[in-house]
This record gives structure tokens, C-alpha cells and sequence, in this order.
């Protein structure tokens, strides 16, 4: 009986030691996960700070530059207008003298 009681400790033992080794693994993996949460956490912050930068010197630059850029439009409009109204011109010009 004895023999018997030492071999279901022994056993024991060994599925205890294995579950501990287990919890061990699990244990350091929670911890390299919650160390990078924290560092994806800092990441995020850091890229959301940089995004409201970035946001910021946009609106400056807009309002900096703003005349500029919508002259430039305009004078492209200007042109384009100009140019469809001397190519609509010519397309007249062409129908009159070939229906004559």
C-alpha cells in the first residue's frame, strides 16, 4: 500500500509541478502583454499628440497661405473660361463659313 500511496503522490506531484510551470508561462506572458499595452498606450498618446501638432500648423498654414492659393485658382478658372470662350468662338466661326 505504501508503494501505491508513493507512486499517486509522485504522480501528483508531477501534474502539480506541470500546472505550476503553466501558470509560470501564463503569468510572464501577461506580463510582456501588459508591458506593451503600456508601450502601445504610450504610442498612441504620442500619435495623437502629433496628429493635434500637425492639425494645428495646418490651419496655420491655410490661413498663412490662403490668399495665394486662391488666387492661383482663380486665375486657372480665368483661364480655363477664357480659353473655352475662344475655342467656342473658332467652333462658330468654322460653321458660318463652311454653311456659306
Amino acid at each position: 500500500q505504501l508503494a501505491s500511496i508513493q507512486a499517486g503522490v509522485a504522480i501528483a506531484r508531477t501534474t502539480v509541478d506541470d500546472k505550476a510551470n503553466e501558470l509560470r508561462e501564463v503569468k510572464e506572458r501577461v506580463e510582456k502583454e501588459s508591458s506593451s499595452a503600456k508601450v502601445i498606450s504610450e504610442l498612441k498618446k504620442d500619435a495623437a499628440d502629433e496628429m493635434k501638432q500637425m492639425k494645428t500648423e495646418f490651419k496655420e498654414a491655410l490661413k498663412s497661405g490662403g490668399g495665394v492659393s486662391s488666387l492661383s485658382f482663380y486665375f486657372l478658372l480665368l483661364l480655363i473660361v477664357a480659353l473655352g470662350g475662344v475655342g467656342y468662338n473658332r467652333y462658330r466661326k468654322i460653321m458660318k463659313s463652311h454653311l456659306l
